[in-house]
């Protein structure tokens, strides 16, 4: 399998659609899964995603019996996901470009030195586009370094797509609540591979900002909080296998 797209889904059943769509409808020379993985939802995201499984055999559906988080559910996705590569959609954002996926395997199948591949994004915000927001639509090379690991640049989860080091490298750091979103999973491929990440110069994603999501709902203070929580809960991690 060349790529698994994943979708997390919590109570996302008025925008989990366009998500699901935005994938189903890539213009693709290889073949792709498609992984949504609810945390038991309330509402009918899950009922939803099942409609479309059944329409397209690419989407695989998994649910949880209980809400277990963030951390979890993707950890439990990406022990199901069998692509070579992996990209991760959360269920209230989605692809603008019909050949996205295409062109970023190109990309990594082209570059082997190179661990992930991303893009530019368009930031939503009660339905207007935020200018200010528009990630540098350029070319860039990020090089692994000590320095750089801990996130001195950022890009959204929509525009990303990662070697799937996964299926090697167990990490059962990433079900740990503390390591929820996206900042861990691009820390620890790069730490496995030790390789560069390539931003391409084209805008490919919308993210959905509304201010709910679990960064963006925090205070100033409640993030730095959570940072400092992060780091002192990743020391307990530091000499147990791939997590060093």
């Amino acid at each position: 399998m060349k790529l698994s797209v994943i979708i997390p889904a919590y109570n996302a059943e008025e925008t989990i659609a366009y998500a699901i769509e935005s994938a189903l409808y890539q213009n693709t020379n290889f073949d792709f899964e498609l992984i949504v993985y609810d945390d038991c939802s309330t509402d009918k995201t899950k009922d939803i995603a099942e409609s479309y499984g059944k329409k397209f055999p690419r989407l695989k559906l998994y649910s949880n019996s209980e809400n277990l988080g963030n951390a979890k559910t993707f950890y439990k996705s990406i022990k199901v996901a069998k692509g070579k590569y992996f990209h991760v959609l959360d269920a209230d954002d989605y692809f603008t470009n019909w050949n996205k996926l295409q062109r970023q395997v190109d990309f990594l199948d082209s570059n082997p030195d190179y661990c992930a591949v991303a893009h530019g994004t368009v930031y939503l915000t009660n339905n207007c586009i935020n200018i200010d927001k528009i990630n540098k639509y350029s070319h860039h090379t990020y090089d692994y370094t000590y320095s750089n690991i801990l996130f001195s640049f950022y890009y959204h989860t929509s525009s990303y797509m990662y070697k799937n080091v996964f299926l090697s490298h167990n990490c059962r750091i990433l079900q740990e609540d503390f390591c929820r979103g996206d900042v861990i999973r691009m820390q620890l491929v790069r730490a496995i591979t030790n390789e560069k990440i390539k931003t391409l110069p084209f805008i490919a994603s919308v993210y959905n900002y509304n201010g709910q999501g679990i960064w963006s709902s925090m205070t100033e203070e409640d993030q730095k909080i959570l940072n400092l929580n992060h780091m002192e809960q990743r020391c307990k991690f530091i000499f147990s296998g791939q997590e060093r």
